[in-house]
């Protein structure tokens, strides 16, 4: 009776967000049209990297090759800028559905919840789906892509989890080729030492990266990862902000840490000049890069044992962390990849050996969830955005991930944590 309920609420939810999501893509108000007119272009040879678009494509050529199969009906070359047709706006629905049920799935195979709770795996879901909900409904609420790149990296932290590291670093490279930040992968075979982890990532990368130009090359001879570091990346200096185009810092949704420092040093409370702004900046990605190395780290010293796995997940959950506050440019539907990081804090509530996770958790709820527009409303939900809420939980949630790795990478807290997983 009560998995008939569950089940029956859950078709609810899909098929209410069905019908949102559909209606955005027919009437051109989500991302799709954006991905389908790139694609019509790279099919005819045109120029995908356009800043004159409204909505411009901006990233690398690779991710225009899954979106090819779904342009049937959008149209050819310069007049197929315009809304998705339905068959086309239902299937990327479905793709989406079945990215977010394979990143779940992932995550029950690879975190333990302790069996003396009848209720763990309820309570587990609960809190994770209250701290990553928001962003995950944004992806659906965007038409966004995330969730397509988060499937692409869960299986490489299924098979990295499961010792198969080389495997794994393939599936890394090809995410790292739809979109720029999982290269921040590479920080984990470099930190322990795994040269042909190393090479694997960088091998799928070049070869995925040099795809489009052997199926639709560009008629000028130019390759289209070069125009795409041209048009969107060669402006950009680290440390410094983007003031223009998709990636500017001065949006409140843009959540990078980029964005956000950018924002705040710029109130008159603070105020500082582009020197110091930029010198901030900088520390303050240092202190995310030095994390997550630290974290790779903590885990290569570990010795094999039952909580191996459940730790490697939570080192390779930092990197997603890493990923959009390092990002030039982050909005709401990117951060959908905290759901692993929060599922790790999670399990590891519902173990108990933590009391000061109870507080870290709650605080991310706070300024995570509850500072929702749809919770708070527009006029107070938007200037919360520009003081960075998204990007300070992910702080929380980096920083939280990393003190539980800490804590339970010493030889007391191993032994522990396997005997929590076993329900001794």
């Amino acid at each position: 009776m009560k998995r008939g309920i569950i089940i029956a609420l859950i078709a609810s939810v899909v098929l209410f967000h069905g019908k949102v999501f559909i209606d955005k893509g027919i009437q051109a108000r989500g991302e799709l049209p954006v991905y389908l007119t790139a694609a019509s272009r790279l099919q005819h040879r045109e120029e995908i990297y356009r800043k004159s678009d409204f909505k411009p494509f901006s990233y690398p050529p690779f991710f225009e090759l899954p979106f090819i199969s779904l342009d049937g009906d959008h149209g050819q070359g310069e007049s197929s800028h315009g809304p998705a047709g339905l068959s086309t706006a239902v299937m990327w629905y479905l793709v989406n559905l079945f990215a977010l049920g394979f990143v779940i799935w992932v995550v029950r195979e690879i975190l333990v919840l302790p069996r003396r709770a009848r209720m763990s795996e309820v309570m587990f879901w609960t809190i994770t789906l209250l701290l990553a909900g928001r962003n995950i409904a944004s992806v659906f609420s965007n038409q966004s892509h995330d969730l397509l790149v988060f499937a692409i990296i869960a299986l490489g932290i299924l098979l990295a989890c499961r010792s198969r590291d080389t495997l794994s670093g393939a599936f890394f490279g090809i995410a790292a080729a739809c979109k720029a930040t999982p290269l921040l992968f590479l920080i984990d075979p470099v930190t322990r030492r795994r040269p042909v982890v190393l090479g694997t990532i960088v091998t799928a990368l070049i070869t995925a990266t040099l795809l489009p130009d052997l199926l639709f090359p560009r008629p000028d001879s130019q390759l289209w990862i070069v125009a795409w570091l041209n048009t969107f990346v060669a402006t950009i200096e680290v440390g410094e902000p983007v003031h223009t185009g998709p990636w500017s810092a001065a949006s409140a949704y843009n959540q990078s840490l980029a964005g956000t420092l950018h924002r705040l040093l710029n109130l008159p409370a603070f105020d500082v000049g582009p020197s110091m702004q930029k010198t901030i900046t900088l520390l303050a990605y240092g202190v995310v890069v030095t994390m997550l190395a630290w974290c790779a780290r903590l885990i290569a010293r570990l010795q094999p044992g039952a909580n191996t796995m459940t730790l490697r997940f939570g080192q390779l959950s930092t990197i997603l962390c890493g990923m959009v506050l390092l990002s030039p440019m982050s909005s709401k539907s990117h951060f959908c990849v905290l759901l692993y990081p929060m599922a790790f804090c999670a399990a590891e509530l519902l173990c108990g050996r933590h009391r000061w996770l109870a507080i870290a958790v709650a605080v991310m709820f706070i300024t995570g969830t509850l500072t929702s527009s749809g919770i708070v409303g527009d006029g107070l939900g938007e200037p919360l955005l520009v003081l960075g809420t998204v990007t300070w939980t992910a702080l929380i949630c980096l920083g939280t991930v990393t003190a539980l790795l800490v804590q339970n990478s010493r030889p007391t807290a191993q032994s522990g944590l396997a005997s929590a997983s076993s329900g001794e």
